[in-house]
């Protein structure tokens, strides 16, 4: 696979295919707006297979504070970041923070790991809380005390964006409002920036191999370069032009809500193409997450409780999938 085979098989979107959510008409419409919202949704994930968002909530301007931050991470010497490396962390039971080197992610199903570095914030819980015992603290950059307040925030807006995308996609599809609001409260969610180096002569392999996501759901707000790509229910590889959706949230819908929507809603497929392969990509996806102790109910239904899968246990046996955190202990 040379770089440049995987970018001429996808389709770009004309604005006019695209569905747009508007957040807003969810979160304080009208009636009418509110249901043609619901209607949208359902057309969306039914026609496209994701969401692409309007009026979310994030600070662009903070978001690209964020970006200009992980540029100066990612160009650390490789000892500074290696401090943070996450299998030198004490991730608890259910965590998957700190840095991730090149190469060290290998999505399920392919023989080639991702062309990809990273490096993931996770969800922090006060002092004293039940899961305290099962989420890990975050680690930061001692050379970059700057980077820590500017991702904290966005990892909240991003929560909160999560919050009432979930909440509406409960709505839409019938879920049990109560078992949605446990479902959601205390996420194990994680915040992950990526770089995508310049692509080496004779490198082989994808910047991200045709995969879907564990989470409930993948908000992707705008990267510095085009590359993303979705299989639709179709079966055809589309991308969505960068600058047409700058300012919108485009959400991957993950394993673990198709699995309690079964056959209505199924898993997002998505890779990053080696599009541009002589310039760098950076990335900032954040994976919306339910508890690690809830349960994954079908049909969103408490009542389906009796073989229903932990969403924590899930998650380690999706990581040791991706050769990610076969041992859960630290060194």
């Amino acid at each position: 696979m040379t770089p440049h085979d995987e970018n001429k098989h996808a389709r770009t979107l004309t604005g006019d295919e695209l569905i747009v959510l508007d957040l807003e008409h969810y979160r304080s419409g009208t009636e009418e707006q509110r249901r043609a919202y619901f209607d949208d949704l359902r057309r969306s994930v039914a026609k496209l297979g994701f969401l692409c968002v309007a009026r979310h909530g994030l600070d662009l301007q903070l978001l690209d504070r964020c970006y200009q931050l992980s540029e100066r991470f990612f160009e650390l010497p490789l000892s500074d970041k290696m401090d943070l490396r996450y299998d030198h962390i004490d991730q608890k039971k259910y965590s998957d923070i700190g840095y991730f080197p090149y190469r060290i992610e290998t999505a399920q199903g392919s023989e080639l790991p991702d062309l990809k570095e990273m490096f993931h914030v996770g969800q922090d819980v006060p002092t004293g809380h039940p899961l305290g015992e099962l989420y890990a603290t975050n680690v930061w950059p001692r050379s970059m005390p700057e980077f820590r307040p500017p991702f904290e925030a966005l990892f909240e807006q991003f929560r909160r964006a999560g919050d009432a995308i979930m909440r509406s996609i409960g709505i839409g599809y019938e879920m049990d409002a109560g078992y949605v609001k446990e479902l959601i409260r205390d996420g194990n969610s994680m915040l992950r920036t990526l770089h995508y180096p310049r692509i080496q002569p004779g490198e082989q392999g994808l910047r991200a191999e045709a995969h879907t996501g564990i989470q409930l759901l993948g908000l992707q707000p705008r990267a510095s370069d085009d590359g993303l790509q979705f299989l639709t229910p179709a079966n055809e590889w589309v991308a969505v032009d960068r600058q047409y959706c700058r300012d919108y949230l485009l959400v991957n819908l993950g394993d673990m809500l198709a699995y309690m929507l079964e056959d209505r809603v199924k898993a997002t497929v998505h890779r990053v193409s080696n599009h541009n392969p002589d310039h760098a990509r950076y990335a900032i996806v954040y994976f919306y997450h339910p508890s690690s102790v809830a349960y994954l109910c079908k049909r969103g239904d408490p009542a389906e409780k009796s073989d229903a899968l932990r969403a924590g246990d899930w998650l380690l046996q999706r990581l040791e999938e991706i050769k990610l955190f076969s041992d859960r202990t630290a060194h």
